[in-house]
């Protein structure tokens, strides 16, 4: 730079460029920031779950710390006694009846005891690549969207679209008939796109989604544009760069969506921090992330997943098992025809309804 002789220009220039290296090393930092989140986050997971397997007790030998901790024995029992506990409460099975292709519990109960006595030392169930296998057990069917879990096509003969057509009509719900509004539909997308690109305010959006409510709308086309308000007046209008965890995913993403769309009268969206059931004749103990609740019944429950954990079908099939042992237990307790179930993994949703008294349905 010696050879400038304008001296204001050299510091301008000089200024700069130390401003150019400081951004360089800002976003350095920002991913040096973010790799060091990531492993917080790793390592505040893996001490959950040492400290969930960790019990405090009492030694008689002297130690440096004032209390010992020594890993909870977990109880274990052999195949056998487990197939003992999981028979009775099987469908009833009869190899010589004829296949109906409507007859859906009589197919499920042949699949039933297909992976029941398919289960051997050598040959377990795992959440990783089981879960339709685990939740048959409980006399739990998940219905896919498109086509059948493979090991189904041998006992459900019906299409995937008859069998959920089936489904829909037997809780009244035709799906022809419910169509959202085309133009409305135009006129959302639209709006968000200027609210992306800055040439609508947040509040002037708000307004014109307002502005689309009449007395003469369908009530779930008013519900759902609602949704849209509460949505564009909550969600950041930036992309995150630091990981979204759990927590925040349900409380700043998932919330304005849901609360919007479930809270109705005294029914209420909720957040909760304790046992579903608290009765004494039932053994489920365990929590879900939200419910869908009034002070006499609960008619859906939810768990969330951030993005990260998106590969991870360990974890995601595990809640998504236990969504359906929560919602058998709620039918069954509040004598309910169906009943909601949300599994937020970014945009994966599924609903439960109760289509017998022993066979229960995921679609």
């Amino acid at each position: 730079m010696d050879f400038m002789e304008d001296s204001d220009q050299k510091s301008r220039i000089l200024q700069n460029y130390d401003k150019w290296r400081k951004s360089k090393n800002y976003w350095t930092q920002r991913e040096q920031e973010y790799q060091e989140d990531q492993e917080t986050q790793e390592r505040e997971e893996n001490d959950q779950n040492n400290q969930s397997s960790l019990v405090s007790t009492n030694s008689s030998t002297p130690t440096s710390s004032s209390s010992a901790t020594r890993r909870e024995s977990i109880e274990t029992i052999s195949l056998d006694e487990a197939k003992d506990l999981i028979l009775p409460r099987l469908l009833p099975c009869d190899t010589n009846s004829i296949k109906d292709p409507l007859d859906f519990t009589t197919s499920f109960a042949h699949f039933q005891a297909h992976v029941f006595n398919s289960l051997t030392p050598t040959s377990l169930l795992t959440f990783e690549t089981h879960l339709q296998y685990l939740l048959a057990m409980s006399n739990i069917w998940i219905v896919g969207k498109n086509k059948k879990y493979p090991d189904l096509d041998d006992f459900f003969t019906s299409s995937m679209k008859d069998i959920r057509k089936s489904l829909y009509e037997s809780v009244d719900f035709h799906i022809t008939q419910q169509k959202f509004p085309y133009d409305v539909m135009m006129d959302i997308i639209s709006i968000v796109n200027d609210i992306n690109c800055g040439l609508l305010t947040k509040l002037n959006a708000v307004g014109k989604i307002l502005a689309k409510i009449n007395d003469d709308m369908d009530s779930i086309v008013i519900r759902l544009l609602l949704c849209v308000k509460s949505m564009i007046e909550t969600l950041p209008s930036d992309s995150q760069k630091k990981a979204v965890l759990e927590f925040q995913v349900s409380t700043r993403y998932l919330q304005p969506l849901l609360q919007a769309l479930f809270d109705e009268d005294d029914i209420l969206f909720k957040w909760t921090n304790e046992a579903c059931f608290n009765d004494a004749d039932n053994d489920l103990q365990d929590r879900p992330d939200g419910c869908i609740e009034n002070d006499d019944l609960t008619i859906g429950y939810l768990e969330v997943k951030p993005i990260g954990k998106a590969r991870d079908h360990k974890k995601i099939n595990t809640d998504l098992y236990r969504l359906g042992v929560f919602s058998k237990a709620a039918t069954t307790k509040y004598k309910l025809k169906h009943i909601f179930q949300v599994m937020a993994v970014g945009k994966v949703y599924y609903i439960y309804r109760r289509s017998t008294i022993n066979l229960y349905t995921k679609s």
